[in-house]
């Protein structure tokens, strides 16, 4: 089964000269969610499965969008998870 790239959204915040626009993909992980709203992930899914949170397919994908329902700016939740795997990625 062919699975397409993950696309992103053209939201970008304004950054300083020199550095690059991080883009929030239009779907994110349970995990990634879950960091986000401070949420363990078997409560995402578990509101996943009472309707609370929109997902698709399995292993579920969240559109960006339902973050802001928990009060996350798509621009922060960006930033967060570009930071995040910066780090996972020095470790």
């Amino acid at each position: 089964m062919h699975r397409p790239a993950a696309r992103t959204s053209s939201i970008s915040p304004a950054l300083p000269s020199g550095q690059r626009a991080v883009r929030l993909p239009l779907v994110v992980t349970v995990e990634e969610f879950a960091l986000c709203v401070r949420f363990e992930p078997e409560v995402v899914r578990r509101k996943i499965r009472a309707g609370e949170i929109v997902a698709y397919n399995r292993p579920y994908r969240i559109p960006s969008a339902e973050l802001l329902k928990y009060g996350i700016k798509l621009e922060d939740a960006a930033i967060f998870l570009h930071e995040l795997n910066l780090r996972q990625s020095a470790a």
